[in-house]
């Protein structure tokens, strides 16, 4: 589940795991926060964010590129930081 906070839209991201946010405003700046929301089995994956930015004069173009691993934690195990897990026991 991803929450597109810039279009504010809600999405399942599809078996391609591509998820493209649009400049329909034609703003100058595109900025704003994306939320991913995985199963907690997920275990390691990608995140790849990809901006492209054309000039409407000449139709030049230019193409940022950025990745990072991301690891998911299960609850029973805790994370890298300060954790405190509460409960009981059954």
């Amino acid at each position: 589940m991803l929450t597109d906070h810039i279009n504010n839209v809600t999405v399942t991201v599809g078996a391609d795991g591509v998820y493209l946010i649009t400049n329909a405003q034609h703003l100058d700046t595109l900025a704003g926060t994306i939320t991913i929301q995985t199963p907690v089995d997920a275990g390691k994956f990608d995140i790849i964010a990809q901006a492209t930015a054309t000039e409407v004069a000449n139709y030049d173009s230019s193409t940022g590129y950025s990745s990072q691993e991301v690891e998911q934690f299960g609850a029973t195990m805790g994370t890298t930081g300060d954790d405190v897990l509460t409960g009981n026991e059954q």
